[in-house]
């Protein structure tokens, strides 16, 4: 977002949510504008749940092959056999 008053700059460039944009947009009662940011909105969120579940897919998957590097975990039992010989 950015705000001038005449040639004066007053805000540059400053980030904004989505959310905030879909807020604003709702004061302005404009359909074609609330259906635009609706679509563009839905396009962006569809995108980044597909991007966090292909993530977690692949978090999933490194973190069982750091499982597999591990070496199992000793019984009881077995530790007690090695101390007696």
């Amino acid at each position: 977002m950015s705000a001038t008053c005449g040639g004066r700059v007053l805000v540059k460039g400053s980030p904004v949510t989505a959310g905030v944009v879909t807020s604003v947009v709702d004061l302005f009662a404009e359909s074609g504008l609330q259906e635009a940011v609706a679509e563009i909105n839905e396009v962006a969120l569809t995108g980044a749940q597909e991007r966090a579940d292909a993530l977690r897919k692949e978090l999933a998957a490194v973190e069982s092959l750091l499982r597999a590097h591990q070496r199992p975990a000793a019984s009881a039992g077995s530790s007690e056999r090695r101390k007696s010989r």
